[in-house]
């Protein structure tokens, strides 16, 4: 077994990606690390279950138990920063693992292409959790949560811890059902027509269980879990001002996690900037999104079975789910990242699943960018233009764009 394993691994030249894909995390580390949690991140961590039941408590309360674990007073803005540079790395490592376990199971045919789509997804999921506007956000927990999930549904291992991986998601943050969960689903919902009989079943019952028990959670912290807050108010304020190094707090989420006041209209402005943005945006990456479109509707025309064309069509539409957070809600550079990585962690899981339609798109959009020439290496470096994504914001160069437009034509905003 271990002779198989190291054959395997050098004939996938493993240990130079792995020397690459860390030279690219230190140039990317080095480019865009702002050293500093912003203040929406360390107010966050003052929501524990000391008070409860609450929204969004479980990072707060693993942040409060290291506190008590160690000799060392955690409970300051130092140790907020090192408790998030030693989670990021964490994030980083398990990253890693992942793309290194879809390039060991994938088909030797495929797993030269395979690493440029890691390292172009490697791009955004580096650059998005070192910036100050999302070190140490919740989103990357709980990407990790869906990161260790298709793991276990790649290997077929312990795969029932996916209903408390999909809970303890909805814990770290209850808009995570309409997020990064549907990683999980999707998979679960891919395996359920990949199979017949009891692994069918099987794969229902995971799929049922996950989404009832998220759904639940969800709709308790929605509309339940916030009837006490005003008790709690005080302490809890106070807890974040120690948490910050101004002593500053981010009113908007206690008012709205712990009070359950309604940020409409202190996000109206957001939303004006979001819905000139983001069709900026879409049409920046327009090249992108035809050859997704073309990538998915091939898959699905090219599936024999009415089975498995409905299975690549709920995995090319999964990201669907994101739809009432773009409605209801301002951050669109979280959303447009968090639609990004749906779409790279399911690919990619379905390819160390060894999926042959997918790999087969998957060489046919490499052959197509390699026939473009020099236009196709531009395919592979223009993403670089918009790093980092933030949180309202979704890039620097689409929001120039769009307050120019604004500032001209629209006077949405001042």
């Amino acid at each position: 077994m271990k002779e198989k394993f190291f054959a395997l691994w050098k004939e996938r030249k493993m240990t130079s990606f792995l020397i690459t894909w860390v030279l690219f995390l230190i140039v990317l580390w080095w480019k865009f690390y702002q050293e500093e949690v912003e203040i929406i991140n360390t107010t966050s961590l003052a929501f524990t279950y000391e008070y409860g039941f609450i929204s969004r408590g479980l990072m707060g309360t693993i942040f409060l138990f290291v506190d008590k674990l160690l000799p060392m007073d955690m409970m300051n803005y130092e140790g907020v920063m090192a408790f998030t540079l030693v989670t990021t790395f964490m994030y980083f490592a398990l990253l890693l693992g992942f793309f290194m376990i879809c390039l060991m199971k994938c088909t030797k045919d495929i797993s030269e292409r395979t690493k440029y789509m890691i390292l172009f997804f490697t791009m955004f999921a580096i650059s998005m959790f070192i910036t100050k506007y999302n070190f140490g956000r919740y989103d990357m927990y709980c990407l990790m949560l869906s990161l260790i999930a298709a793991i276990l549904l790649i290997y077929e291992k312990a795969e029932w811890l996916v209903i408390p991986l999909s809970a303890l998601s909805i814990m770290i943050h209850q808009g995570n059902v309409f997020y990064l969960l549907n990683i999980i689903l999707i998979l679960l919902l891919y395996k359920a027509f990949s199979y017949e009989g009891k692994k069918r079943q099987k794969y229902i019952v995971l799929f049922v269980g996950s989404f009832v028990v998220s759904s639940a959670l969800f709709l308790y912290f929605e509309f339940f879990s916030r009837t006490n807050g005003a008790l709690h108010f005080d302490r809890i304020t106070e807890v974040a001002k120690s948490l910050r190094f101004d002593g500053d707090i981010h009113e908007d989420i206690i008012d709205h996690e712990v009070l359950g006041i309604d940020l409409a209209d202190r996000e109206l402005v957001y939303r004006y900037k979001n819905f000139l943005e983001f069709p900026v945006f879409c049409l920046f990456s327009s090249p992108y999104l035809v050859m997704a479109f073309c990538f998915f509707k091939n898959l699905i025309k090219k599936a024999e079975t009415i089975i498995d064309k409905w299975k690549y069509f709920f995995v090319s539409v999964g990201a669907a789910t994101m739809l009432p957070a773009l409605i209801m809600k301002c951050d669109f550079g979280r959303w447009v990242f968090m639609m990004m990585a749906y779409y790279f962690v399911v690919i990619l899981a379905l390819v160390a699943m060894r999926d042959s339609l997918v790999e087969e798109e998957l060489h046919a959009v490499a052959d197509r960018i390699k026939k473009m020439g020099p236009a196709g290496l531009v395919l592979l470096i223009y993403p670089a233009f918009f790093l980092p994504f933030k949180d309202v914001v979704i890039s620097q160069l689409s929001y120039n764009v769009a307050d120019i437009l604004n500032t001209e034509i629209f006077h949405l905003w001042k």
